[in-house]
């Protein structure tokens, strides 16, 4: 499938599970030249194209990692929660391995109530793979 067709299936409101279900069938690495723009409709977990999104983008492998290490680079740390709470406990553990040094870095800087509920979740993530954020 073109990255033109693809780009056809991306949600267009946050009730758009019809195309969820496409992407799905699709699977990863079908999807790839579209991971990032998927990202974005997991900021609201309570979104209805959220949940189903969650697993295939969990299952999208360096694209996933590169993705959540630039959502935590920025400034949402609800959508960072997320990330973290939803999609990296269900990646691969060796994806979940590549994101230890992000958590750290990101642990090192937070500041805000939010941001260190979001190094609570990383703690979580690291002690179920047997890391630590220290």
């Amino acid at each position: 499938m073109s990255p033109e067709e693809l780009r056809k299936l991306i949600p267009d409101s946050k009730h758009d599970v019809d195309r969820i279900e496409k992407l799905s069938q699709i699977g990863y690495p079908g999807i790839r030249a579209i991971v990032p723009e998927l990202f974005e409709w997991i900021q609201d977990i309570n979104w209805p194209v959220a949940r189903p999104l969650v697993s295939l983008l969990a299952l999208s492998g360096e694209d996933g990692v590169r993705c959540i290490r630039n959502i935590l680079s920025g400034s949402d740390a609800m959508w960072q929660y997320w990330c973290v709470t939803e999609v990296v406990p269900q990646m691969p553990q060796e994806f979940q391995k590549q994101l230890i040094d992000d958590f750290k870095v990101y642990s090192a800087k937070a500041g805000s109530q939010d941001e260190r509920e979001v190094v609570s979740e990383m703690e979580q993530v690291a002690q179920g793979i047997n890391l630590s954020l220290e």
